[in-house]
């Protein structure tokens, strides 16, 4: 059972995966509220990858940077997702495996504070470009 338990690890570990917790938005009581809280949490996992930029071209780090930087772009922060996958995958040369946990979180505080359709615009983009592109990663 100890090797068994060792080899989940190590291959896991080598499959360099991220995840994306989609929790702690309680208090959005606005679609920019979560918009901003959003971006903050795309450059928080920006930074946990900050080593991939080093080999990107000066257009990828530039977009690096914007989403990196936790202020909202347009066009730029709909995308985070499926850019890191792409990062990810060119620095490894190999599939990366995206965990989502909690996605229903956000759409349930928005339901409750009225900007559903905003909210649900923006995570079917996000989601949906992520997964329709799954050149980039794998399901585990």
């Amino acid at each position: 059972m100890r090797y068994y338990a060792s080899a989940i690890c190590d291959c896991v570990a080598n499959m360099f995966l991220f995840t994306f917790i989609c929790q702690g938005y309680d208090n959005c009581q606005t679609w920019l509220k979560m918009y901003a809280r959003l971006c903050e949490k795309f450059a928080t996992l920006y930074e946990e990858f900050r080593y991939v930029y080093d080999n990107l071209s000066p257009h990828k780090k530039s977009r690096f940077n914007q989403i990196s930087s936790s202020i909202p772009k347009d066009g730029i922060t709909e995308n985070a997702l499926f850019y890191l996958s792409k990062y990810l995958n060119d620095h490894h040369r190999r599939k990366c495996i995206v965990l989502i946990d909690e996605y229903d979180h956000p759409l349930d505080v928005a339901y409750r504070y009225q900007y559903y359709e905003q909210a649900c615009s923006f995570f079917t983009f996000l989601f949906g470009e992520l997964l329709k592109v799954s050149i980039f990663f794998r399901f585990p």
